[in-house]
C-alpha cells in the first residue's frame, strides 16, 4: 500500500493506493515457447475496477522490471522510459482484460511476465 496526504480546498485528503497481482487463469499461458521473430500476446483478466493495469518482466536472477501501465479510465499508456517499440499494451474494458503484445520476439525476451492492477482510494479526513 502507498499512502499520501493531500490538501485541496483547505481540506485534508488521504490517498491510498494498493497493487494486486493478477493471477493468470489461462493454464495455456503458464509456459510458452515460440520461434524467434514471431509475435506473441500475453493476456490477463481482472475483476472489479482498477485505476491502472501494469506489466512487469523478470529475467532469471533479476528483480521484476516495470514495462508499462495503462490507465483503465482513459486508456493512456505510461512508462518510466521509452517503451520498446516491439511492445504494445491493449486494454479490453468490457472483457476486463489487458494484453501485452511482443512483436519480433528474441531470445532476450525470455522471462517471467507479471501483470497487476492498482486501485486508488481517497478519504476526506
Amino acid at each position: 500500500l502507498l499512502f499520501a496526504a493531500l490538501t485541496h480546498a483547505g481540506k485534508l485528503w488521504l490517498q491510498i493506493q494498493s497493487w494486486t497481482p493478477i493471477v493468470n487463469d489461462n493454464p495455456d499461458q503458464s509456459s510458452i515457447s515460440i520461434s524467434e521473430g514471431r509475435s506473441i500476446t500475453l493476456s490477463c483478466t481482472y475483476t472489479g475496477s482498477a485505476y491502472s493495469l501494469h506489466w512487469y518482466q523478470q529475467k532469471p536472477g533479476s528483480r521484476p522490471e516495470f514495462l508499462v501501465l495503462i490507465n483503465e479510465a482513459s486508456g493512456t499508456n505510461v512508462t518510466d522510459q521509452q517503451l520498446d517499440p516491439r511492445l504494445s499494451i491493449k486494454l479490453h474494458k468490457q472483457e476486463k482484460k489487458v494484453d501485452l503484445e511482443i512483436s519480433s520476439t528474441a531470445v532476450s525476451d525470455s522471462a517471467l511476465y507479471y501483470c497487476g492492477a492498482a486501485s486508488l482510494f481517497y478519504f476526506l479526513c
